[in-house]
């Protein structure tokens, strides 16, 4: 048996856990620690393989499978909040400050309430929301606001729920269908599990005559009565 296992091993190589760490920061505009907030890591399918809580100077680490495509959900006991990444080869992976945030009420319900108005279209009490931002290419590099975007979820089934966006002075306008000066979506009434996340520019700009659309599109899971934010939600040049 143990010539057979080193052989298998010569052959596809032994797999052992990457070690994962982190800051959870208090918010998406909040570089402070948020302290014993819930981590758990997720594999594809929504199991949880790894959980741990931060520190007092809101760090964590754990170790999760190598090389694999997981979510990870923080929860600071007010909201959990879902995020996407893969956990690469190495054999540490810290992860970049700023990636994981909490949605905390002080910093939550002004976003909300810049959306008042925006109907619940889905069946769900979560949601997915974000500023649209250009992606300029490797290492995740970035743009300001891009004003003429998208946004929505669509699940397994066909269901899909589209976002609310704000006019020129960051109120809800019910009659906007791409982002505006401000760059920011909301998708509500998602409900749990996973929902493949669309989000697209218009080229020209308007949506009644737009030249043609660029679409990026990704899996994001979204925990009971929770978010997946997306800041940026990185738009195709």
């Amino acid at each position: 048996m143990r010539t057979v296992l080193l052989s298998c091993c010569a052959l596809a190589g032994c797999v052992s856990d990457v070690a994962m760490s982190g800051l959870v920061q208090a918010s998406p505009q909040d570089v402070r620690a948020q302290p014993d907030a819930v981590v758990s890591v997720r594999d594809l399918d929504f199991e949880e393989i790894a959980r741990t809580r931060t520190a007092g100077d809101g760090r964590f680490a754990l170790d999760v499978p190598r090389g694999a495509a997981i979510h990870v959900v923080v929860d600071d006991g007010v909201r959990p909040v879902a995020f996407r990444g893969e956990t690469g080869i190495q054999d540490t992976f810290p992860v970049p400050d700023g990636t994981f945030f909490a949605l905390p009420d002080a910093w939550f319900a002004p976003w909300r309430d810049a959306f008042d108005g925006c109907p619940d279209a889905g069946s769900g009490d979560g949601m997915v929301l974000g500023i649209a931002s250009l992606d300029f290419g490797p290492g995740g590099t970035s743009g300001p606001p891009e004003p003429c975007s998208f946004a929505f979820v669509e699940a397994g089934d066909g269901t899909r729920v589209d976002a609310c966006y704000l006019d020129a002075d960051g109120l809800y306008d019910p009659s906007a269908r791409i982002t505006g000066p401000t760059g920011r979506f909301l998708i509500p009434g998602v409900g749990e599990g996973p929902w493949r996340f669309v989000v697209g520019r218009l080229v020209g700009c308007d949506p009644e005559a737009a030249e043609s659309s660029r679409i990026g599109e990704s899996e994001v899971f979204i925990p009971q009565g929770g978010a997946a934010a997306r800041f940026p939600a990185l738009v195709p040049l």
